[in-house]
């Protein structure tokens, strides 16, 4: 088992330093291990599931998207977008399904139903996962959680700015209790 599992190991790590590539999307770059990276694919790594939830998410539909593209499963609900939100959706690998919106718990939990794995990552179209948190996630699915379930600390941006750095005239910043510093 030790050998077959070392043997897939290199197979793998071999196919993410030929390309991190997938239907011509971007997954990671060089600042992810590439040993790391090649956990996306490993057959061992408990899989991961990533639910968006949109309405009239255009401006930010994309780069949400692509920063998860290294989990198993996308799962975008979008609330009948009256703007190209679906349709910039469409350019990438994931699913899409339409559904009124009832509110953001609703609508998450509506979700959680329809994906097919245990791990789940739920984002809103103005977030992303950043490259070391992906890299943190697939190592801990790899080798086995120590827990049922995980919160993530994040980093608010206001206007291309982090709380630190709000020289700009009118810049304000909300700080959410617990995140971690810039």
């Amino acid at each position: 088992m030790n050998a077959e599992r070392h043997s897939s190991s290199q197979r793998d790590l071999r196919r993410a330093k030929r390309s991190v590539i997938s239907k011509g999307h971007k997954l990671m770059t060089s600042d992810c291990d590439p040993e790391v990276m090649a956990l996306r694919d490993s057959e061992h790594r408990l899989k991961v599931s990533v639910i968006i939830t949109t309405l009239n998410e255009e401006i930010n539909i994309e780069e949400c998207i692509e920063s998860v593209l290294w989990a198993d499963e996308i799962l975008l609900v979008d609330s009948h977008s009256s703007d190209m939100t679906v349709e910039h959706a469409q350019r990438y690998p994931i699913r899409i399904l339409q559904r009124e919106y009832f509110g953001s718990a609703a609508q998450k939990n509506w979700a959680l139903d329809r994906v097919e794995n245990d791990w789940v990552l739920i984002l809103d179209a103005d977030e992303r996962v950043t490259e070391g948190l992906a890299c943190e996630l697939l190592t801990m699915l790899e080798s086995g959680p120590d827990h049922y379930g995980y919160s993530i600390r994040r980093r608010n941006i206001v206007s291309r700015r982090t709380p630190g750095d709000l020289s700009a005239p009118g810049a304000t910043a909300v700080t959410v209790p617990g995140a971690a510093s810039p």
